[in-house]
């Protein structure tokens, strides 16, 4: 048996002024649990007490190679 040490995370403080950026790469051959996964469990952190309730912690956006679109891959 091997024991690990735990690491607790202090109080998240985005940058002043703003939200943390955090981009998500969509590839070809991609399908949605891929980005939309990610993209749920990032928008589901909250920082503070805003004026209405608690504030979102990230600003989400996606990347790719390039501006060109592309159909991701029926299941």
């Amino acid at each position: 048996m091997v024991a690990g040490t735990a690491a607790y995370a202090t109080a998240l403080q985005p940058p002043e002024g703003r939200k943390i950026r955090v981009a998500v790469v969509l590839t070809e051959g991609a399908v949605v649990i891929d980005y939309a996964g990610r993209g749920k469990v990032f928008s589901n952190v909250h920082i503070g007490s805003g004026q209405h309730g608690p504030a979102d912690a990230f600003d989400l956006y996606t990347v790719g190679r390039d501006r060109n679109p592309f159909t991701p891959p029926v299941s």
